[in-house]
Order: structure tokens, then C-alpha cells, then sequence
């Protein structure tokens, strides 16, 4: 099959050859276009603008970033989604400005999002974990208490500032959306465990494009439905990515090669006197979804014409960063 959004003429000033893009076997393609623009992606800062539907992923950069791009970027954006609260996916400075200066962009966040960016206690104090302690599976945290043992947090200053424009902000639901020169496209947001918070996964259908994206950065696993305690001590259900679903374009997570992290970890000497920030830096990436891990669900999911680009890929850790 050749994608329509792939090859459609009325695209082809607008498409971009990405650094670092593969087929569902991880092998690397070159000369393939696609109307999708990648403003960063990794703990520099992630967002990814997808330019036939008007629609940008995550905010993570700097607003001067965008302007950098165009100076007149955000008048072509109709929909900015934000995935989760984290740094790299949001700069809230950034946010406020999108808000104040754009009325016409739509802000869609999850509910658990705009909780925590409008929260008085908007983010826990985590423990350091003690030297040499083994990081669990999906890098759970452990929480500062105070005497009487309630966890404590920091309040948000961007508190006030969001509250003002929580009319322009909107809850991620399936929904059908029209982009300012009438383009529709089916919107589907995915919920996912990311530590001990929700984070969304982005699905877009365009069947005038053959495009059947997936966006999934910043989970702790590619399975289904789950169950777990979050930041606030609430029990939280996420849907997880579909099981059933095929995509001809996919963007999903793929940070680090295992053999690469285990060797790190073998050459580890505490006799080092970096052992600790070395280590540290390591485990960061257990929070992270492996090349490894990313290939069976790509295999599974992924169209056999479908192009795939590695998201927060290491550059210490990982093959397939956008480089």
C-alpha cells in the first residue's frame, strides 16, 4: 500500500525527512517524507507538530523555540495536546503564553493533568533512594513525609494563571476534529501509566490520508488495562495501548538498547568516585520503554508499509535516537 500521507501532492512542500525513521523491523529508511514536523524529542524537551491537522503534541520547549521554527507558528495551530505534566512535555511559561496570546488554539490535556497544573499541591517531594538501592520495575517513587506522616508537596505557581483560562482548556474524549480549512480527523486518547501518575497516548485517524498514528512517549509498559496508586494516593484504572489496533504511522517510545544499559551496569565500580551519578543516570532509563520492548509491539501494531520513529531515544543508551 502507499499512504496517502505519504505521497499525497497537496503535502509534499510541507513534508519532512526525518533524522531517524524505520520500518516495523527497525531498519533505517531513507527518503521517506512525512507532513510531520519534530520540534524535539527527549528530556531536552519533547513536541511534535502534525501539519495537515493543525495539531501539536506535547510543549516542551521554549516559545522562542516556535518562533525560531516561524514567527507566526502558533496562528496555524488548532489543537494542542499535552500529554502529561513532566518538564519536557510541558513548559508551563510556554503554556501561559499559548493561552494569553492564541484564543483560537484548543488546549486538550487529560483530567488528571489539569488537576496537577491548577493543584495547590501541585508535585510530591520524592526520597533519594540509598546507594546501590535496586530501582522496582516502572520506577515508583518513594515519598518526603512530614511528622504525621502526610506526603509533602510543592505548590504550583502557574496555579492562578491556568485557572483563568480553564474555558480554553479541554478534557481528552474521542472526538471528531475540524482544523481551520476543514480538515476532519478522528481524535482517540489512550490512558497509560507513566510512574505514579496518568499520562495519554495519541491516536489520530484520517482515512483521506490512510494515517493511523500513535503517539506514546513516557510509559512504564506497551500492554493493556491496569491498575495503580498515584501521587495523590487514589487508585487510578488506564486503558494502556490497544492490543488489537494497526498503525501506518507510529511514534512511540523507544529509549534504550538493553544490552547497552546491562553492560553499563557491569562496568559499575563502587571504588568509582562517579559511581553514584553514573548510576543515577542509568537507572533514569528504567522509567523508560527499551528498543527491545518497543520492537514486539511494533511488529504487532505496525502496518507493513508503516514507518516508525523512535521517541526519547538515548543518545548514552539507545541506537535509534534522532541524530
Amino acid at each position: 500500500m502507499s499512504y496517502a500521507y505519504v505521497n499525497n501532492p497537496a503535502y509534499h512542500a510541507e513534508n519532512e525527512e526525518l533524522k531517524s525513521i524505520y520500518n516495523k523491523w527497525r531498519q533505517r529508511q531513507f527518503g521517506k517524507r512525512i507532513p510531520v514536523h519534530v520540534f524535539g524529542s527527549g528530556s531536552e524537551g519533547n513536541s511534535v507538530y502534525l501539519k495537515p491537522h493543525h495539531t501539536l503534541i506535547d510543549l516542551g520547549l521554549t516559545f522562542k523555540s516556535y518562533q525560531e521554527y516561524s514567527p507566526t507558528f502558533f496562528l496555524d495551530v488548532d489543537y494542542l495536546i499535552i500529554t502529561h505534566h513532566h518538564g519536557d512535555h510541558l513548559n508551563p511559561a510556554t503554556l501561559h503564553r499559548v493561552l494569553c496570546n492564541y484564543p483560537h488554539i484548543k488546549v486538550i490535556m487529560s483530567e488528571f493533568m489539569w488537576k496537577m497544573i491548577t493543584s495547590d499541591d501541585y508535585k510530591p517531594e520524592y526520597k533519594k533512594r540509598k546507594k546501590g538501592e535496586i530501582i522496582p520495575f516502572g520506577h515508583d517513587p518513594l515519598y518526603q513525609t512530614d511528622n504525621s506522616g502526610r506526603r509533602i508537596k510543592k505548590p504550583s505557581k502557574w496555579a492562578n494563571a491556568f485557572l483563568l483560562n480553564q474555558s480554553r482548556v479541554y478534557i481528552a474524549e474521542a472526538q471528531t476534529l475540524v482544523t481551520h480549512d476543514g480538515k476532519k480527523f478522528l481524535f482517540e486518547p489512550l490512558t497509560v501509566k507513566h510512574g505514579d501518575i496518568v499520562n495519554i497516548a495519541v491516536q489520530i485517524s484520517d482515512p483521506e490520508l490512510e494515517f493511523e498514528f500513535l503517539y506514546a512517549s513516557d510509559l512504564d509498559n506497551l500492554g493493556g488495562e491496569r491498575t495503580f496508586t498515584d501521587c495523590y494516593g487514589n487508585i487510578q484504572h488506564v486503558t494502556g495501548l490497544d492490543q488489537k489496533r494497526r498503525y501506518t504511522c507510529m511514534f512511540l517510545e523507544a529509549n534504550y538498547d538493553e544490552t547497552i544499559l546491562q553492560n553499563w551496569y557491569n562496568n559499575l565500580s563502587e571504588d568509582d568516585p562517579n559511581y553514584r551519578g553514573k548510576k543515577a543516570r542509568a537507572d533514569g532509563n528504567l522509567r523508560h520503554i527499551s528498543e527491545q520492548e518497543a520492537s514486539v509491539y511494533i511488529e504487532q501494531h505496525l502496518d507493513e508499509n508503516g514507518l516508525f520513529v523512535p521517541l526519547h531515544a538515548s543518545k548514552t543508551f539507545g541506537t535509534l535516537h534522532q541524530s
